[in-house]
């Protein structure tokens, strides 16, 4: 398969968004079981995402491995974690 650079962005921003929109609307339903008949969301998003660690977490190393290449490392993705990412104690305790 051959894509041009403008079609490989498009879907990978396609991705990006839907892993963004997957979590902001799978969110109230996280840890439980079964089967939802939801027709509406329920939550207020004042047309924001909610922060979504699934997804904030892959933009943080993306963003050091934007900066260092194949330099990147342990020790350099533990300095961004601890500059980028704020612990929710209910995903991280």
């Amino acid at each position: 398969m051959r894509l041009s650079f403008d079609d490989y962005r498009d879907k990978l921003l396609g991705c990006w968004n839907g892993k963004n929109i997957g979590g902001t609307l799978g969110m109230p339903f996280e840890c439980r079981r079964g089967v939802f008949d939801v027709e509406y969301y329920t939550h207020d998003l004042d047309g924001n995402p909610i922060p979504n660690d699934d997804l904030d977490l892959q933009l943080v190393w993306l963003n050091a491995v934007e900066k260092y290449g194949r330099a990147v490392n342990a020790s350099i993705l533990g300095e961004y974690w601890l500059i980028f990412i704020v612990p929710n104690w209910n995903e991280y305790g």
